[in-house]
């Protein structure tokens, strides 16, 4: 399938022949999952806000992604479709569609996540009330395998605008915005550079962006994020994640705008993180039987003060995975057992708590 280029966007709602210029770009990288794509594009093409083109990055899927496009385009002339004809690794791929935007905003929706239909116009709205700020990140709620919504994610109890460096101080103390409730300024992007060549590319960026522009939090949920077990981001091992987190400390380190007492204070918040994510990824080892991942996560645990408790069943549960391959795969059903029970309990509260006052979001997930 060729390029797709479309002719001028014009507005839903517009008058005929009043021509629009597009104002966001929605960057969909993707590989191999033809079937979420679809849903995926179809959750853009139900925005309210129309002044959007879509750039569909295919990174050498060799399926029926390029007819899944080529049915959006034929319908609605926003769709692009752009294909690699060699797989050039997801980062890459992302980084290249980030690159060539030339709309005065962009986003990045992986394919197996949903936007919620008010989320480019709320996201504009917001920049544009705030043309200081470098992004907009709303609220998303995270979806399990079964498409079930169980929980928040974002910047919690924090709703506004706030300057550089308080918007980078922000996203330590009360979490990130998940990548799917995250909308670009473009000038930002083209004063801070492109993403960095690592898995956890969407913190560093943030943070970048943060340490020079003003942000925009809302407590507004705009998007779904789905939670997959087998993704790049979960199944990755102890030893990439400190590297990665190793490179973001590293890179804001050398920021040379930042100054000094706001590096100790993002310093401090990244190492009060830091147990906690080496505990997932330790957890995580022990699910997919990687002992020895599992051992050295738990000795980087080990380093602090955190998980009294846990600690003593991570290092049973170590020995018994290392004793032989019936064993780790005992321990793996049991560790994955325990994810089940804690998201039916996540799934069961978040339902008692929020289906009756948000149905519209429920809504939208069945429609997706």
């Amino acid at each position: 399938m060729n390029q797709i280029e479309p002719p001028d966007t014009r507005s839903r709602g517009q008058g005929i022949g009043q021509a629009v210029p597009p104002q966001v770009t929605v960057v969909v990288p993707t590989y191999r999952r033809p079937d979420l794509l679809c849903r995926a594009l179809q959750s853009v093409l139900d925005q309210t806000y129309p002044h959007f083109v879509v750039c569909v990055h295919d990174n050498a899927s060799q399926d029926t992604t390029a007819e899944v496009v080529q049915g959006f385009a034929q319908r609605d002339p926003r769709f692009r479709y752009h294909p690699n004809s060699v797989n050039i690794g997801g980062i890459r791929n992302t980084a290249a569609g980030i690159a060539q935007v030339q709309t005065p905003y962009f986003c990045y929706l992986a394919d197996d996540d949903l936007l919620l239909p008010n989320f480019l116009e709320t996201a504009v709205t917001a920049l544009e009330k705030h043309p200081e700020a470098g992004f907009f990140g709303g609220m998303c709620l995270c979806i399990d395998g079964a498409g079930v919504p169980f929980l928040f994610s974002g910047t919690q109890e924090t709703d506004g605008c706030y300057p550089p460096p308080k918007g980078l101080l922000r996203l330590w103390e009360k979490g990130w915005p998940q990548q799917a409730g995250v909308l670009y300024r473009t000038t930002a992007r083209d004063v801070v550079g492109d993403i960095a060549p690592i898995a956890g590319f969407d913190l560093e960026y943030m943070a970048r962006i943060a340490s020079r522009f003003g942000v925009v939090f809302s407590a507004t949920p705009v998007a779904f994020f789905y939670i997959n077990q087998q993704s790049a981001s979960t199944s990755r091992t102890v030893r990439s994640l400190l590297e990665e987190w190793g490179y973001i400390r590293d890179a804001i380190a050398a920021y040379p705008w930042l100054d000094t007492e706001s590096k100790q204070a993002v310093f401090k918040l990244w190492q009060g993180h830091l147990p906690y994510q080496i505990r997932m990824m330790t957890l995580h080892a022990l699910r997919r039987a990687n002992v020895e991942d599992a051992i050295f996560g738990l000795s980087r645990l080990d380093q602090f003060p955190n998980y009294p408790l846990i600690k003593p069943i991570m290092r049973f549960a170590i020995t018994l995975a290392g004793t032989n391959k019936p064993l780790a795969s005992l321990v793996a059903r049991l560790f994955d057992a325990r994810v089940w029970l804690f998201t039916q309990v996540r799934r069961a509260r978040f339902a008692w708590q929020y289906r009756s006052r948000y149905p519209e979001y429920w809504r939208a997930m069945r429609k997706g």
